[in-house]
């Protein structure tokens, strides 16, 4: 399993590959998608400093909901964005990706980073 320090460099791997194309780019499907898998890795560090490993989506619901509900709500708006641009061939607006980014992201980022 990874450790702390590998999901925050995978973290900061997915941030750089974000600054290679947005917001420059038409591909904003991507772009929601991207920043779910970087939210997952800093949950997975914070989760692998308690000893916690992830092994799917669901088991990380769960976990996220009962050992992190400040940010339930920032990581389930990130994984529905993620999962209709993939699924259901969903292609969000520039100022839903920007609110994405500000209003969940962000928080989740901020408070994530203070953990590990």
């Amino acid at each position: 399993m990874p450790s702390t320090t590998q999901h925050k460099l995978q973290f900061q791997h997915n941030l750089d590959f974000l600054s290679t194309f947005y917001p420059n780019t038409p591909y904003l499907d991507w772009a929601t998608t991207v920043y779910f898998y970087t939210a997952v890795h800093l949950i997975e560090a914070v989760f692998a400093s308690l000893g916690i490993h992830c092994g799917n989506h669901s088991q990380r619901h769960g976990e996220v909901n009962s050992r992190l509900p400040t940010i339930a709500k920032h990581y389930m708006r990130l994984y529905n964005a993620s999962r209709s641009s993939r699924y259901q061939i969903w292609r969000p607006s520039e100022k839903y990706v920007r609110t994405l980014i500000s209003g969940h992201f962000n928080p989740l980022r901020n408070f994530l980073l203070r953990k590990i």
